[in-house]
């Protein structure tokens, strides 16, 4: 089917330029934002939706992730996904919610906001298109889901700041979030987030534009290539630290939660027995003041040289880093993108609270190909 077809009533929707706060050179960085769509449905209902974004979107249906995206394409070709998410819908209360990643394309990067190299972003800030109909199992009336005629909501991000390693920087970007400005639970709408309508801005079908010879802003077409699979993996073991590193916290065999007592800095690192990519996890609570980071190997290395890959006597992991800010509360930390390690360090520094973590957790992904 024609992607003017599938999103023939469908408009690309945004959040409210007066959301984010202007940088002071008028140059746009990387920013974030959720949208979200709440609906009812009857016991037996089904739902196959399209969706794409500016410039990469995580969907969940009732909390569950169902799919990412989209599909690299470039300026000529901006890819949606179509997915099934039938699976996931309940009796009743559904929520549909998508956190939105907008990258600034490379004409408009500067210092140190140094975004991937996307070849598809637009100056736009994130942006979110879907279609779909949620028919009923009892024949009732069906419910759109598209954009331009659901009610769709936004809320901007204030939360994620985005840190740039120089020799990766092309590639993308780590995450500084500080979990006191997160709307935790909106993926279920049981958050105390500031939701706006939100703002519609053009239909997918841009014929009209093109009369004019105004190139197509997303030049939408369906992916080409299959859904990246996810499935649900375990850290296998704890390693040791040397004994001139910081002092170690444990998960008791990967067992059981951690406690770093106030006023603390310590360290743990886990090994996932073999490199992969996945979305990491991590359950934490308590620790208001508390700055933990993530750094993810391949290896244990020094000076760019490995050894053995799990030689912790000799070697150290090295590598980039995510950081997280608890709130004080009940939080879980998710990087929004997938990471590629076999090895993670975690350092937590603590202030005047305890905090406790969960036994780390991650999904694995990648495509679908047998070697």
């Amino acid at each position: 089917m024609q992607s003017v077809e599938v999103f023939q009533d469908a408009k690309w929707i945004s959040v409210l330029p007066t959301a984010w706060a202007a940088p002071d050179d008028g140059q746009m960085g990387i920013k974030t934002a959720y949208f979200r769509l709440c609906f009812n449905a009857q016991q037996g209902a089904s739902l196959r939706l399209s969706i794409s974004a500016n410039s990469r979107y995580k969907l969940w249906v009732n909390g569950q992730p169902a799919v990412f995206g989209p599909c690299k394409g470039d300026r000529w070709r901006h890819f949606y996904e179509t997915v099934d998410v039938s699976q996931y819908l309940v009796e009743g209360g559904n929520v549909l919610a998508v956190k939105v990643i907008s990258y600034p394309p490379y004409e408009a990067q500067h210092g140190d906001q140094r975004a991937p190299y996307w070849t598809m972003a637009k100056a736009l800030g994130p942006c979110l298109i879907v279609a779909g109909v949620c028919a009923d199992g009892c024949a009732s009336t069906p419910c759109s889901v598209t954009t331009g005629q659901a009610a769709w909501e936004a809320c901007a991000d204030a939360a994620v700041e985005w840190q740039h390693f120089s020799v990766s920087h092309w590639m993308g970007a780590m995450e500084r979030v500080y979990g006191g400005k997160l709307p935790h639970g909106w993926e279920t709408a049981k958050d105390s987030g500031e939701w706006v309508k939100a703002d519609e801005l053009w239909l997918a079908d841009d014929s009209n534009l093109s009369m004019f010879g105004i190139i197509p802003v997303f030049p939408l077409k369906p992916r080409p290539i299959p859904l990246l699979f996810e499935r649900k993996g375990a850290f296998k073991r704890e390693m040791p630290l040397k004994t001139t590193d910081l002092n170690p916290f444990t998960f008791g065999g990967l067992n059981q939660n951690a406690v770093i007592p106030p006023n603390s800095k310590m360290a743990a690192e886990l090994d996932a027995g073999e490199h992969m990519t996945a979305f990491i996890a991590l359950q934490l609570s308590n620790g208001r003041g508390s700055k933990l980071k993530i750094r993810y190997a391949e290896s244990y290395s020094k000076d760019a040289c490995k050894g053995r890959r799990d030689d912790w006597e000799n070697f150290e992991i090295v590598g980039h880093e995510d950081e997280y800010n608890p709130g004080g509360g009940d939080e879980t930390y998710k990087p929004f993108w997938f990471r590629t390690f076999r090895f993670i360090r975690i350092e937590v520094e603590t202030a005047d609270e305890a905090l406790t973590l969960g036994v780390p957790s991650f999904s694995e992904t990648g495509y679908p190909l047998e070697v």
